[in-house]
């Protein structure tokens, strides 16, 4: 099986270290295709990114060990190649980075999309391609939204332990830590945290909106889930919000958690 490296530059930027392509993600018929030697410098960069390379070692490994002669001169040459498609398609040539005396350094974010096809010719189509670096940059991206979601959810309940000056014990159960939906406020979905008790069933959802207009946020627009606790005593109010948007289809995309503490 023949290994085919392709790599996510910038987080919009595609690279095919085989055919020498780059082009954006998200546009069909925006792509350039590279020279050989700035193709070979701009592989040799991904692979020694957030590091200062020397002009001579980059010499080395793009040019001599290709049975090629080069020289500063020739990285000079095919650096500003680089920089300008880099520009062509939008981005900044200031991904890479001189290091006066020293070298160049690639400082953009960099995701391989490893691609396996058979010895044999064949042909991959644009979509294919495309369609693979989507499919991985999604799971990534729902491991790191469920991750937040699940971390936003465990503070809300550890900050209701820890305001009631409760112990957490081997044998707690999600019961204890109770989190009731309090209803709908516009778009927004209101759940509140803890067994808490009020003066009236609507006063923690009364409270809830105080604290979204006081943080801005109206509920006109987005769909949002708000996870909301807070707890009097003596002359000290403690007060936990967490604000977490969905797409479309339901999932949450981000959050953004507020808590603070007032003495009168």
């Amino acid at each position: 099986m023949k290994r085919n490296m392709i790599y996510v530059i910038d987080y919009c930027m595609v690279y095919d270290a085989d055919s020498g392509v780059l082009r954006l993600l998200e546009e069909e018929d925006s792509f350039i295709q590279l020279s050989n030697q700035t193709s070979r410098l701009l592989s040799e960069l991904i692979k020694n990114r957030q590091k200062v390379v020397p002009r001579d070692e980059l010499v080395k490994s793009v040019w001599e060990d290709y049975g090629f002669s080069g020289s500063t001169i020739s990285v000079n040459v095919a650096l500003s190649e680089l920089r300008k498609a880099f520009k062509i398609l939008g981005r900044d040539p200031g991904l890479i980075q001189t290091i006066r005396r020293r070298g160049l350094c690639f400082t953009a974010s960099v995701e391989p999309v490893l691609n396996e096809q058979k010895k044999e010719p064949a042909t991959v189509s644009y979509h294919e391609q495309k369609a693979e670096v989507h499919r991985q940059i999604s799971v990534k991206k729902w491991l790191l939204i469920s991750t937040i979601v699940v971390l936003n959810i465990i503070s809300i309940i550890m900050f209701y332990l820890i305001v009631n000056n409760e112990n957490v014990s081997d044998n707690l159960s999600f019961e204890e830590t109770d989190i009731r939906n309090m209803g709908t406020y516009k778009k927004c979905n209101l759940f509140l945290v803890g067994n808490l008790s009020y003066d009236s069933p609507a006063q923690p959802g009364e409270q809830a909106k105080k604290e979204l207009s006081r943080l801005g946020i109206s509920c006109e627009k987005d769909s949002s889930d708000i996870y909301y606790s807070t707890f009097d005593r003596v002359q000290i109010k403690r007060t936990f919000i967490s604000i977490c948007n969905k797409n479309e289809s339901g999932d949450y995309i981000s959050c953004m958690t507020s808590r603070y503490i007032l003495g009168e």
